[in-house]
């Protein structure tokens, strides 16, 4: 094994696996993970996305996301009808 090799500290571990779990996102105009942790334990995790019985934002579940990627809203505006529950721990 190499002796450069760098384990991340445990902030930087944890941030990983929140950017890994949003991937899962099925927002189509923002990606969010998240992670909660007790004494370095992963205790949980999530991402954002329609709740569940709605369809996917990619399938037209969420109005304003669809709003957004057509240009009739802009980023940050008519938050209010976002039906996407964001980062939803698991």
């Amino acid at each position: 094994m190499s002796d450069s090799f760098e384990r991340p500290n445990w902030d930087e571990y944890f941030m990983l696996q929140a950017k890994l779990a949003s991937l899962r996102s099925n927002c189509i105009t923002r990606h969010v993970g998240a992670v909660i942790v007790r004494d370095h334990r992963q205790l949980a995790t999530g991402y954002n996305g329609t709740p569940p019985g709605i369809k996917n934002c990619f399938e037209g579940g969420c109005k304003r996301c669809s709003d957004r990627m057509e240009g009739k809203i802009k980023a940050g505006e008519a938050l209010g009808k976002c039906l996407c529950n964001h980062a939803n721990l698991v």
